[in-house]
């Protein structure tokens, strides 16, 4: 039988990666258009630090961040003293100007390290007050007097052990946590490797919650519409400080839309453990049916042993008593089988959640790809655009070259051209320049001989003027010296 159920295990498990290529994405990545930033925590695993939150958030109290993990109750390193302190985390938001009249609510957490009654505890709040002001910390770190919708995750019931609880509180009065939960579905969430994924749907009057695509609470009585004028969401939880009984709870992811996801429109088949107004549902309780079982069986053992008894001829009783024996047997023995079945159950669940995982981190790791693909494909249509514009003027450019070489090379021809007319004009030039000097030669020689007779002839006109005009002047002179001579002469006596 164990055979038997490893191999169906191993089937499931072949089929669960066979359609995981198949699978549509998840719809946190097909919604994103819908997406309040102001009320969603950023991508946690590509942010740096908590300062990011905390640009939409109030964070207080022991939260921590680390490794793409917004931790409200971290392990501590060391316990504390004979009286145990308690740690507190919580997250709350601080816009309040959205506007939406209905909304989904997305939330991927875990819960590791110590299981069992741990007086722990987590809180998702969707409320009308600001829960930050709180100064008690018995609602897991959260108010204990609101008006709006509480969600919570204990294992402190020693009845329904591990527990999902829903409340609804109309700001009045305290809420007890014990006794005034709408509903309470058992749900194995303690110290698992595999984050959980907690959907909240509210629109008008209708209100849905689902756990990993489980239907776990739906109401079309409950009305949150006064709330969402002024709604603050919170993430608070409690747990003891001490390293044994630490119950550590992560945030791995937390989105909120403004509209109805379409899984959230979909009733899914399966239901976990309930239990509604004190009225316990459990659809699987395999002790039940074998105690009829068993009841049942000795009802017809006794039976048979009278008609036996009156009987002792007929053999059939004998056969029909030793398969009576058999399965008997086999009902005497469901207790291991049964722990087996559960274990491997809750190892089918564990796998089906891993899968899911690994679904929407593939489809989300491809639809990063692909936007990724889309800017560079827009990127290179861009450059490709310029290239050819570049292209265009380069070949332009070619154009205008082409054209100017021609021109010079016309160019170059005319003064080629008119190159060599200088040239001959030059030749012509030169030769008129001899010719003119040696004309210039022949007449100047003549000139000259002119020049020279003229000047000769004028030399010897001036000498036969000049000579009797110097003669005169001596005489006069000598004539005027005789008479002031005799001037002066006369003026003596």
């Amino acid at each position: 039988m164990m055979k038997s159920l490893i191999s169906l295990l191993c089937l499931l498990l072949t089929f669960g990666l066979s359609v995981l290529s198949h699978s549509p994405p998840p719809l946190s990545v097909q919604n994103v258009h819908s997406l309040i930033p102001g009320l969603s925590f950023p991508d946690l695993v590509k942010i740096q630090s908590i300062d990011e939150v905390k640009k939409s958030w109030m964070i207080s109290n022991d939260v921590q961040f680390s490794e793409g993990r917004l931790i409200l109750t971290p392990t501590p390193s060391i316990s504390s003293n004979a009286n145990p302190e308690t740690l507190y985390g919580s997250v709350w938001s601080l816009n309040k100007n959205e506007k939406f009249d209905k909304f989904t609510a997305e939330l991927t957490m875990r819960s590791t390290g110590a299981f069992g009654v741990t007086n722990s505890g987590f809180s998702l709040f969707f409320i009308e007050n600001d829960g930050s002001k709180n100064d008690k910390h018995e609602n897991f770190g959260g108010p204990l007097i609101y008006k709006g919708l509480q969600i919570s995750l204990d294992a402190n019931d020693l009845k329904l052990g591990p527990v999902l609880r829903v409340y609804l509180n109309d700001g009045t009065k305290e809420i007890q946590i014990s006794e005034d939960y709408l509903g309470a579905y058992t749900y194995e969430y303690q110290d698992s490797q595999v984050p959980m994924t907690l959907k909240v749907a509210v629109e008008n009057n209708w209100l849905k919650i689902t756990c990993d695509n489980k239907l776990l609470f739906e109401s079309d009585k409950i009305n949150l519409s006064p709330i969402m004028k002024n709604m603050k969401i919170g993430l608070t939880a409690s747990a003891p400080k001490d390293v044994v009984t630490t119950e550590q709870f992560e945030i791995l992811v937390f989105k909120l839309y403004n509209e109805i996801l379409h899984d959230l429109k979909v009733d899914p088949t399966e239901t976990l453990f309930a239990k509604h107004a004190n009225m316990k549902v459990n659809k699987n309780e395999p002790g039940l049916n074998a105690n009829k079982f068993r009841n049942m069986q000795s009802q017809l053992r006794s039976s048979l042993d009278i008609k036996k008894n009156n009987l002792n001829t007929d053999s059939s009783f004998d056969a029909l008593s030793s398969k009576i024996d058999q399965l008997e047997a086999l009902a005497s023995g469901p207790s291991d089988s049964s722990k087996q079945m559960q274990v491997i159950q809750k190892q089918l669940f564990d796998t089906t959640k891993s899968i899911k995982v690994l679904t929407e981190k593939l489809y989300s790791h491809q639809l990063s790809f692909l936007s990724s693909y889309e800017e560079l494909s827009k990127q290179n249509s861009q450059l490709n655009q310029k290239f050819e514009s570049i292209l265009g003027l380069v070949e332009r450019q070619n154009q205008l070259l082409n054209g100017y070489d021609n021109r010079f090379s016309a160019l170059s021809k005319y003064f080629d051209t008119h190159s060599e007319n200088f040239k001959n004009i030059d030749n012509k030039l030169k030769t008129m320049e001899d010719h003119y000097k040696f004309n210039a030669k022949g007449e100047d020689s003549s000139f000259k001989n002119d020049m020279e007779v003229n000047l000769s002839k004028l030399a010897s006109g001036v000498k036969l003027i000049l000579i009797p005009v110097v003669l005169l002047l001596v005489v006069v002179t000598l004539l005027v010296y005789r008479l002031r001579n005799d001037i002066k002469h006369s003026k003596v006596l």
